[in-house]
């Protein structure tokens, strides 16, 4: 039986979601639940991979096994034995087509920065900029990142790796909360870095360090050297993966 697994984690402790040597990671730790279970080892397989720091609302992954149970025990026997800082909160039943990056239409990541004081409570959870930014700037950033761009400038994966750079961002959101922005994505795919990396360059622009024209600049490079800048991961957050148009569609339509 194939299961989809919907999971979501604080990944402040760990160094990502892939499995290290050095260290703990989202993947092992989940891993080392099923492989007490298992006789075999059992490697999971998630919708992607975040780095170091960051966190998740609604990863997704799936894994094979021939063990009779059903996914309410699943859910309970996954959330007894993971550490309180990674919390299932769904197990579906999928067929064997099914798979958690593959079969993919969609991702919304969400960065929160924090413009008031200094927040320790919040530190490894949101970037604590500490500084007022231009609202209006920073939607004139964002704006500059929708539609269907090549991102080679604005990630870290190498062009000889991945020659394919392009993705198309549906749309890019900004709220204010409190003291607080939160600046969301929602796109068709995003490659390493490329979160952090729009977040640095709506930052600039908000803070009054760039205009807004550096960004179109920077993306119309294609120049890997071009930005140099990537903002810290504690304040992002893998929010939703979509797996239907209708799932994606439904979203795009309640946030116009």
């Amino acid at each position: 039986m194939r299961w989809k697994v919907t999971l979501s984690y604080n990944g402040a402790k760990y160094l990502g979601w892939q499995r290290q040597i050095h260290g703990p990671s989202i993947q092992s730790t989940v891993e080392s639940v099923l492989n007490a279970m298992h006789p075999e080892p059992v490697t999971i397989h998630g919708s992607g991979r975040t780095d170091r720091g960051v966190h998740a609302r609604a990863q997704v992954f799936h894994f094979d096994s021939m063990l009779n149970l059903d996914a309410s025990r699943w859910e309970r026997a996954f959330n007894s034995m993971l550490p309180r800082d990674i919390h299932v909160t769904k197990v579906e039943a999928v067929t064997e087509a099914f798979h958690a990056r593959l079969s993919a239409r969609a991702k919304t990541y969400e960065y929160r920065i924090e413009c008031g004081p200094y927040n320790v409570f919040e530190a490894e959870t949101t970037y604590q900029y500490n500084s007022p930014l231009n609202e209006g700037a920073l939607k004139q950033a964002l704006s500059c990142f929708e539609g269907t761009h090549d991102f080679t400038s604005f990630c870290a994966n190498p062009l000889d790796l991945k020659p394919n750079q392009v993705r198309t961002i549906y749309r890019t959101e900004l709220e204010k909360r409190d003291s607080q922005y939160c600046l969301t994505f929602i796109g068709s795919g995003f490659l390493r870095y490329m979160v952090r990396r729009m977040v640095i360059a709506v930052v600039e622009v908000g803070s009054g360090e760039w205009p807004v024209e550096r960004v179109k600049e920077i993306m119309a490079a294609k120049d890997k050297q071009a930005l140099g800048l990537t903002i810290d991961g504690c304040g992002l957050y893998l929010d939703q993966v979509f797996y239907t148009q209708e799932e994606l569609d439904r979203v795009l339509g309640s946030t116009q």
